[in-house]
């Protein structure tokens, strides 16, 4: 804990606050429950880990999931959750639309998240093994290392609009973690360059705030002032990612591209 903390009252609560006492018990995992224990996990990432704004808001972004999966399967603790539970939820997590990369970024995610659970005396056992141990589901093709990743997001070269703009969309499909139907449902008004804000609608109708980094917003820039307007001139949509016609691209438009850039970056077509 950073010794500037002991020199205040406020800090004494803080460090009160984070006692095992305090934290040993949770509330019932209602929606009330799952946004105490967000805020409890977002104060042990700011306050402990002393991890930076953008990265805070990605993890809680990258477990948002996982309530709606215990809330669907009536799993009411997170004792409950055993190895089975997590084989389960990523595969749930990929028939709901998540690509595979973004699957990887919320196990890791997840795994943060048992490991405080269990610092914490909040459960006994974490379902996840050691890094490297966890065999998922043959249903599960293998997940894009972080250099795959980025060399898949990179393999459009801006030579043509079509590449400036596959190549904004790749930036969120991996880099932002979002899922093919949110990227698709993206509008001209969902994004926020000034604050890297995007506005996404997932399951549910539910909308949230995404954060994204300095990469995909630059991305995003060049396409919306160098070929959005270009590309899309003919149609009507208002959606962020438009075909030669104006149309907003289809679920499985963006599929499409995906497979294609991760072929020509030598990472096969099942991505």
């Amino acid at each position: 804990m950073p010794a500037a903390w002991t020199k205040s009252a406020g800090s004494e609560v803080r460090r009160r606050n984070f006692s095992r006492k305090n934290w040993k018990r949770l509330p019932d995992m209602d929606a009330a429950g799952w946004q105490d224990l967000t805020s409890r996990f977002r104060d042990h990432l700011v306050a402990e880990r002393g991890l930076a704004p953008l990265t805070v808001r990605n993890y809680l972004s990258d477990i948002a999931p996982l309530g709606d999966f215990m809330s669907q399967r009536d799993i009411e603790s997170f004792s409950d959750l055993d190895r089975r539970g997590v084989r389960a939820y990523l595969a749930w997590l990929q028939e709901i639309g998540y690509v595979r990369s973004s699957v990887s970024r919320k196990l890791s995610a997840l795994r943060t998240l048992f490991k405080w659970l269990k610092r914490m005396g909040i459960v006994d056992h974490d379902p996840l093994p050691a890094r490297g141990a966890f065999k998922l589901d043959s249903r599960l093709p293998r997940f894009l290392s972080q250099d795959e990743a980025e060399k898949l997001v990179t393999s459009p070269d801006p030579s043509s609009n079509k590449r400036i703009r596959d190549r904004a969309l790749l930036e969120l499909v991996y880099a932002a973690g979002l899922r093919v139907s949110e990227v698709g449902g993206l509008n001209l008004d969902s994004v926020n360059l000034d604050t890297r804000e995007l506005r996404v609608t997932g399951k549910g109708s539910k909308d949230r705030v995404v954060l994204i980094g300095q990469s995909a917003r630059d991305s995003i820039k060049v396409y919306l002032s160098e070929v959005r307007l270009a590309i899309g001139s003919a149609g009507p949509e208002d959606a962020l990612f438009v075909n030669r016609y104006g149309n907003r691209l289809s679920e499985r438009s963006i599929q499409k591209i995906v497979r294609e850039y991760a072929t020509r970056a030598g990472l096969g077509s099942q991505v």
